[in-house]
């Protein structure tokens, strides 16, 4: 389900953007008078900079970067070119970390910070007597969970006991409203989108856990086919670049599944800034 250029975000409500993402006090107006002339113009380029940051443009860049570089790489250890194998990886090494850390940033609130807001739109409604639009919020809600449970696939991410009983346990709570709703109880529905919210938090932070470990996995792959060619195993170092590249382009699929961007924003997304 893709809602216009910025996926499926609503303006937000209660709750903060990612630290990366730039916030209102931020972008204050500052006393320029008191401060030099060089320290005002660093000031200005560093807010500007932080402005177009965009980390879902950031992530796809250095995919596309990364996995020509790895290309490269094959290509040179096919041919016995081990020096430039080498330089290529250890410049896709920069671009693998900087997809990584954009994944997480595009994955560490914003994502979730939709279904958030959803919640608290759905609440307000039943609280307002407006049954229609809580009925739609839920809609939206298994929508989202669908792209979350298909990203979830794509990534190949290893349901863990707490990223799976909390996703069950906020999907449980979201039925449990609708029921309610339909039995005429809104207090019982604002009651389990409560309890959905708070499910909501704790499977956020299981699946930051099993991603980071994910991250960890690859280059943990990346770097042994290094060693592989120091060690002349060129074989297995082929056998470990390709892992990466399989791993690297599930990684980024699944976080545009889950953000409701289709895959093909990595070949038509353009004017990146990094």
């Amino acid at each position: 389900m893709y809602l216009g250029n910025t996926g499926l975000f609503f303006p937000n409500h209660a709750y903060g953007t990612a630290s990366t993402n730039v916030t209102t006090s931020s972008l204050q107006p500052m006393n320029i008078t008191k401060i030099p002339i060089i320290q005002k113009n660093q000031t200005e380029n560093q807010t500007a900079k932080a402005q177009n940051y965009n980390s879902t443009d950031t992530m796809i860049f250095s995919f596309r970067s990364g996995n020509k570089l790895l290309i490269q790489a094959i290509n040179d250890i096919k041919i016995g070119n081990i020096h430039d194998a080498l330089i290529n990886l250890n410049n896709a090494k920069v671009m693998i970390e900087q997809q990584q850390l954009a994944a997480l940033d595009v994955m560490s609130n914003p994502v979730f910070q939709a279904a958030r807001e959803h919640l608290l739109s759905a609440k307000h409604y039943i609280e307002t007597g407006n049954t229609d639009g809580a009925v739609s919020e839920l809609f939206i809600l298994r929508q989202l969970k669908i792209l979350h449970e298909q990203g979830i696939m794509t990534m190949k991410l290893p349901m863990t006991k707490d990223l799976n009983s909390t996703f069950y346990s906020a999907e449980t709570h979201l039925l449990a409203a609708g029921e309610a709703l339909n039995a005429y109880d809104p207090q019982r529905a604002i009651s389990e989108l409560d309890m959905a919210s708070e499910q909501l938090y704790s499977h956020q932070l299981a699946m930051l856990d099993v991603i980071n470990s994910l991250f960890s996995n690859t280059r943990t792959h990346f770097q042994q086919s290094i060693n592989d060619i120091k060690t002349n195993d060129t074989k297995e170092a082929l056998s470990q670049l390709n892992k990466v590249i399989s791993s690297l382009d599930e990684q980024v699929q699944g976080v545009l599944m889950i953000k409701g961007l289709p895959s093909t924003v990595i070949t038509n997304r353009v004017n990146v800034t990094t």
